[in-house]
């Protein structure tokens, strides 16, 4: 039997991720195919990497060329210790998957270029199949890509004509870092919580931002003294979404947020101890909700001035963590059980790792309680962790 000739694969990148490995922060990239310059929105993941995600994927094939311009500062303890460079990537793709072409499905693709780690998300498109073939497919294909035997998983397309936005009600007292937490982990510089002064914005304000369309968010200022309709106010909010039927007018996660009381103080206040109690109970529905506390780094900086010894960084940090499980995480467990998961985070430089876990505890517990559409939206909209965003692209 004859089968169709075959024609150079078709490709798309759903993400690029590029990681230095060398003491040098990463602060720009400028990127071209095909001697083509494109105005791609490179996300901060950590000093040493920027990512991009591409919705919907670029379409590529195997002739094309990639050009990759890396500009990187030299990281130096000391005054004065700024050091440019720059330095450019050429990707023939052919060349890329050249072990590779044959393989329909996405998957990620690790090439190393010195001290350059280029990460590509990549969807074989198989643009010409043999007859006797059926594909199945993964996120990011279409059904016309691939014939009308082929048996897929709904595309980003159609996941996003679902669920187009990731939902999430942040709840915290003024001061705890909401918005830097915000910024942080969603990219986003034009839709902070602080510029919405007490009153102005309430609950049910969906703040957007243009930076990043995938992503909105409500705010609750947490319940402050002489605000007994606060707690009553947030309650509803969340069961009155939960019983919503459109996944895309749902809550997919709450974090409320706590600073971590270095000077000693109170943990939690009473609404907040409340409203996890109403979470075990199962009164809240089904949206995921996570305790984050704020400001590990001041810990960190606490428990190095109360030593005199040179501590050696993962000395600091294991006496920092023994005074968040003491001081944070065993009176929390004893008030409200084990059943809320939690991340101790900090938005301040050396930290993003922190902040990292947090997007994976809260994409699981997405993925756990929505499935793939809202986790795959999660995915898209968070700029923490390039690993949970090829992970939800391949969900």
């Amino acid at each position: 039997m004859s089968t169709l000739p075959r024609t150079s694969p078709a490709l798309r990148i759903s993400a690029i991720t590029i990681r230095l490995h060398s003491r040098r922060s990463l602060r720009s990239i400028t990127f071209s195919i095909n001697e083509i310059q494109r105005d791609d929105n490179w996300v901060q993941l950590g000093q040493d990497s920027l990512t991009a995600t591409f919705t919907p994927p670029l379409n590529i094939s195997t002739p094309d060329h990639l050009k990759l311009e890396l500009n990187a500062r030299l990281l130096r303890i000391g005054p004065k210790a700024i050091a440019e460079m720059d330095q450019v990537l050429d990707i023939h793709v052919g060349e890329l998957l050249h072990n590779h072409a044959d393989q329909p499905g996405q998957r990620e693709l690790k090439e190393t270029y010195g001290k350059v780690e280029v990460i590509i998300l990549l969807w074989n498109k198989a643009a010409t199949i043999s007859q006797s073939n059926t594909i199945t497919g993964t996120i990011a294909g279409t059904s016309s890509d691939y014939g009308e035997s082929a048996n897929l998983v709904p595309t980003t397309e159609d996941v996003l004509y679902v669920c187009p936005r990731f939902r999430i009600l942040l709840i915290g007292k003024t001061g705890v870092g909401k918005s830097s937490l915000i910024n942080e982990t969603f990219g986003v510089r034009d839709a902070l919580v602080s510029d919405f002064a007490p009153g102005q914005a309430d609950i049910e304000t969906e703040i957007f931002s243009e930076k990043n369309p995938q992503f909105v968010l409500h705010d609750s200022r947490g319940f402050e003294p002489g605000e007994e309709g606060s707690f009553q106010t947030v309650r509803d909010f969340i069961q009155t979404r939960d019983k919503m039927l459109a996944l895309k007018d749902k809550l997919h996660a709450i974090w409320v947020c706590m600073a971590i009381p270095v000077s000693g103080g109170r943990l939690l206040e009473i609404g907040l101890e409340e409203l996890f109690h109403l979470k075990n109970e199962g009164a809240l529905g089904d949206v995921p909700m996570i305790a984050v506390f704020t400001k590990f780094d001041e810990l960190v900086v606490r428990e190095d001035r109360r030593h005199d010894a040179d501590l050696s960084e993962e000395e600091l940090s294991e006496l920092a963590e023994k005074a968040f499980e003491r001081e944070c995480l065993e009176p929390f467990r004893t008030k409200v059980g084990h059943q809320i998961p939690y991340n101790a985070v900090s938005t301040q430089e050396g930290y993003e790792s922190t902040l990292t876990d947090l997007i994976r505890v809260t994409f699981e517990n997405v993925q756990h309680h929505f499935g793939p559409e809202a986790s795959i939206v999660t995915a898209i909209a968070q700029k923490a962790s390039s690993i949970v965003k090829i992970e939800g692209c391949i969900a």
